[in-house]
């Protein structure tokens, strides 16, 4: 059974690319099936701008922005044919010490240079 969907819809609020839209967008568009469409919802006008000229230079299709009655913009963006997905998020595991590690274990493996 596959994650993939054939429609994502993210909420950017006032983000921009810059200050964290671009965090929300990416792993949205990775999970898109093959020929599915992300929404993005925005209230920053610099998204209008942004988010063209970002797809371009990924490679996505900008599919256009219809402007809504409440303010928020909805920009679509299908992932371009040489979008390739990033693999999936590994899940950290906890790291066990060999041994314990003491103040004198730590000055041993890493010791201090000498005073020039």
């Amino acid at each position: 059974m596959s994650d993939a969907l054939a429609a994502v819809a993210v909420d950017g609020g006032d983000l921009t690319l810059a200050s964290g839209l671009l965090a929300l967008v990416r792993p949205a568009l990775d999970r898109l099936a093959p020929g599915g469409v992300l929404a993005v919802l925005s209230v920053a006008p610099a998204a209008r701008d942004d988010l063209p000229a970002w797809c371009r230079v990924e490679h996505h299709r900008y599919l256009g922005c219809e402007s809504g009655a409440d303010g928020r913009d909805r920009h679509l963006v299908a992932p371009g044919g040489l979008a390739t997905p990033r693999p999936p998020a590994r899940r950290a595991t906890a790291l066990t010490a060999q041994r314990p590690l003491t103040t004198t274990a730590s000055a041993a493996a890493a010791p201090t240079p000498p005073r020039a």
